[in-house]
């Protein structure tokens, strides 16, 4: 209130903007400023609805200062002047109008008084430029929102029983004022628990009883879903388009160039978006692209379902997932990675069942994340629902199988279940070789995931034959240079270690290193993997000085891409105290 006050008295004009989304209490501001000020507007306060402006300045006008005959023809914006002009002549002194909901300043600008002792306050839904002073309102801070569900509820044991609950409804309204204020009361009114409203509100959204009536005591005049229309009904058909796209996506951060993919017709989306959405605050601009606010996304969802091509606008969202998600994976960002794909795994169970292709597809690629950051128990029921799709879909000899067993043995190779591996890999290697041939790149990947599988037994004669003929296939198909190739010869430097052959390892190592240094970066956690195993090489060999830079590189790449609890941070951290305490032994 205060600030408000503030801007009126060195400005002419002022706008409180809802940033953020209708509801936010932009009305109700502008309300208790004109009760506590009158005393500031001797010359008095008209409040005027813009989308009844003129009628509501003839009110005005008969009431205050008497109504003229004017003369035939006269637009509005000319009869809204005269009157303008007769109300400073009539009543001198620092006036107030305020403009309620003006949609875009151009609306308005030729009602405006020209001249005369005149504040004007707006609240409008759209981020205005200078000269218009703003005053924005956004979204309560988490904090603020407790204490104002508190506060609508008074002394009430749920609260002290259902602090989690009561945190988790606030956050899934958004922190929207009106949101709160609407489910505050409703709570008030009935005994149900905190967390069966936030079950009704998850599953039944904008159309909710606790959001879908509002009570005559408040002073808001519109339900969550019609504060929204309000802004929707502006757009043009591109906007709209847009945001139902936005809709499609998790609530997390929007990258411009996603959206764009996903509207490859529609020409100049970042412009459309900035001009309408931004502008009227449906979207939100943050540091890496866009946000939807919780209650505009349900919004938006439920305007795409009554669109026909609604299932095609979603598997392109996650189809454009899927694909950036794996960038992120390439990258080793794969906190970034796993909620689109676990958006794109939703959307394909929505759209195409449980039993499709694509829905497997998207269950293995969530699977194969989880396993990046070391969650295998979490992996292993997608790698089994996946594999009973496809061997569904597909038959039990298909390649794609193949790729499922081996996938799932991979997974069991990792958590030390070799025995349940084994006759996987076996067999996913049987089907490779049988549908694609000896010398096929797939062939190839159940070859080494043998391999490998054998060195963690023990079985190194074993291993030795298949890693070679890997390494081989992966130089003739994909050339020497390739991040593959540089896997290859990781792996069989590692066979080499675990056998005790140290002559061989070193060169390795090094080519692996300078493979992923140049094809993938320096940052990449493949090359931290290739830095870990030379660092583990020279300790072992009593190198411990070149290993300590090594070691110490390789855990700066791991802390910010697979964080402190990653298995393979929590290994490059022993091997760090195991080094150091070599140096201080004098190895």
């Amino acid at each position: 209130m205060g600030e408000l006050h503030g801007l009126l008295q060195g400005n002419d004009r002022v706008a409180i903007a809802a940033v953020g989304m209708g509801g936010v209490g932009k009305t109700t501001l502008a309300r208790q400023y004109v009760a506590g000020h009158r005393e500031d507007y001797p010359g008095g306060i008209w409040w005027v609805s813009v989308g009844q402006l003129v009628t509501d300045v003839l009110g005005y006008a008969e009431r205050a200062i008497g109504l003229d005959e004017l003369q035939p023809g006269l637009s509005d914006s000319q009869i809204v002047q005269h009157y303008w002009a007769k109300w400073e002549r009539v009543l001198p002194g620092r006036k107030l109008l305020v403009l309620d909901d003006v949609g875009e300043f151009g609306d308005v600008k030729a009602f405006l008084p020209l001249q005369g002792a005149f504040q004007v306050l707006m609240t409008t839904r759209v981020r205005m430029q200078p000269p218009v002073r703003l005053l924005k309102l956004g979204v309560l801070r988490a904090s603020a929102a407790f204490r104002l569900l508190r506060s609508l509820m008074g002394d009430d044991d749920r609260l002290r029983l259902e602090v989690g609950a009561a945190r988790e409804l606030c956050e899934w309204l958004g922190y929207l004022p009106l949101g709160i204020e609407l489910v505050g009361r409703y709570l008030s009114e009935v005994s149900g628990s905190v967390a069966s409203v936030l079950g009704q509100l998850k599953r039944k959204s904008l159309e909710a009883r606790a959001i879908a009536s509002v009570p005559g005591e408040m002073d808001y005049e519109l339900n969550v879903r019609a504060a929204i229309e309000l802004s929707w009904v502006t757009l043009e058909e591109d906007a709209r388009r847009a945001m139902m796209m936005a809709g499609v996506f998790a609530l997390a951060p929007i990258e411009l160039g996603w959206l764009e993919d996903c509207l490859g017709d529609m020409e100049d989306v970042g412009e459309t978006i900035d001009r309408q959405l931004v502008k009227r605050s449906l979207l939100n601009r943050v540091e890496n692209g866009y946000l939807l606010h919780s209650l505009v996304r349900e919004f938006v969802r439920k305007k795409l379902d009554a669109e026909e091509n609604a299932k095609e606008v979603r598997l392109r969202g996650a189809e454009v997932m899927i694909r950036v998600a794996f960038q992120y994976n390439n990258e080793g960002s794969y906190q970034k990675a796993i909620p689109l794909c676990e958006r794109s795994l939703e959307i394909r169970k929505e759209q195409l069942g449980d039993r499709h292709q694509s829905t497997a597809t998207s269950l293995n690629n969530v699977a194969l994340l989880y396993v990046s950051m070391g969650c295998y128990r979490s992996a292993e029921p997608l790698y089994l629902s996946s594999l009973e799709v496809i061997q569904k879909q597909l038959g039990d000899r298909h390649p794609e199988t193949a790729s499922s067993l081996n996938n799932l043995a991979a997974l069991y190779q990792s958590m030390g279940c070799y025995d349940s591996a084994e006759p996987l890999s076996l067999l996913s290697l049987e089907i490779m070789k049988e549908q694609l041939g000896d010398r096929h790149p797939s062939t190839a990947t159940s070859l080494n995931n043998l391999a490998m599988l054998y060195e963690s037994m023990g079985r190194y004669e074993s291993a030795e034959p298949l890693c070679l003929e890997f390494l081989e296939i992966r130089r003739e198909q994909l050339g020497h240079r390739h991040p593959s190739t540089a896997m290859s010869l990781n792996n069989l430097a590692g066979l080499y270690e675990s056998m005790g052959r140290y002559e061989s390892i070193e060169p390795l190592y090094l080519e692996s290193l300078e493979i992923r240094r140049e094809q993938l970066g320096d940052r990449h956690p493949d090359t931290a993997g290739s830095l870990l195993n030379l660092a583990t090489l020279y300790h072992d060999t009593n190198q411990n000085q070149k290993a300590l830079s090594l070691i110490q590189e390789a855990l700066q790449i791991y802390l910010p891409t697979l964080g402190l609890e990653h298995p393979t941070t929590q290994l490059a951290s022993r091997w760090l105290r195991a080094i150091e305490q070599g140096i201080e032994n004098g190895k």
